[in-house]
């Protein structure tokens, strides 16, 4: 698969270009992870992930010794009983089907077992929005509150959704609004950290192969170069004071002083 993509030979076949497909993108790029020891490409990769006011999700991840993947997974309805509700006569239904891109299973030395959904985005943003009607309809806020259910039916803990962009910042308005449509219907705020595919190059040091094609991919046919530090801000030379212009005396050439004042002159 990276050999052919690498040398364009799938392009013919498709009816699209592969690079424009969000979905490919995140089976190369977590599928190379996934092909390596966790600490050599997905860790570092999600140690970047950051929230709008909470801790990052690196520390969040030590002790990690094993992971499970799981890709597109077909997660139905979340319900909550009638008991929970305010009008209703029977099960609300707080979220509507999904299918996220991947969920990990984090297998942590001394620690329950951890569950954390990464949402990947190209060239768009979130599938669905709050629209004020009841259940979660913020296509991060439906996720996390699916995760949790399964979480806590499952005995593990819910560790966060990581949401992937090709931003160089993180999308602050996306991941408000996610959290403003959880506070609407009675849940705290998530646990949601945001990463761009940008820095997978620069943190993944690692040349083993698949990471090396993996990155050759990102560079050059995805154009998602890493993330550059900014520049510390530089003082402009300094400039001296306004002084007056200085004019030196004009001499004329001997010809014209000659003809000008007479040829002794």
């Amino acid at each position: 698969m990276f050999a052919a993509l690498l040398h364009g030979k799938l392009d013919r076949y498709l009816t699209r270009n592969p690079f424009d497909i969000e979905d490919l993108l995140t089976s190369v790029v977590i599928g190379a992870c996934r092909c390596v020891p966790p600490d050599l490409a997905l860790l570092p990769f999600l140690g970047t992930a950051t929230p709008l006011d909470r801790e990052s999700l690196s520390p969040l991840l030590e002790g990690v010794e094993r992971v499970e993947y799981e890709f597109w997974p077909q997660w139905g309805a979340l319900l909550r009983d009638a008991s929970d509700a305010m009008d209703a006569d029977g099960p609300v239904m707080l979220a509507a089907r999904s299918e996220p891109e991947v969920v990990l299973t984090l297998h942590r030395a001394n620690q329950p077992k951890a569950l954390l959904l990464l949402e990947a985005k190209l060239h768009s943003g979130k599938s669905s929005h709050a629209d004020g009607t009841s259940g979660l309809k913020d296509q991060l806020a439906k996720y996390w509150g699916q995760l949790s259910s399964r979480a806590n039916h499952s005995g593990a803990v819910p560790l966060g959704v990581v949401y992937i962009t090709t931003h160089h910042l993180m999308p602050r308005y996306e991941l408000g609004q996610s959290q403003e449509d959880l506070r609407n219907h009675g849940f705290e705020d998530a646990s949601i950290f945001w990463t761009s595919w940008r820095a997978f190059s620069k943190v993944v040091t690692s040349e083993v192969s698949p990471l090396d094609e993996c990155k050759a991919l990102l560079r050059k046919h995805w154009e998602l170069v890493p993330i550059e530090e900014p520049r510390p801000w530089c003082r402009p030379p300094k400039i001296p004071p306004w002084q007056p212009a200085r004019f030196r005396p004009w001499w004329s050439p001997p010809h014209v002083r000659a003809w000008k004042y007479g040829p002794n002159s």
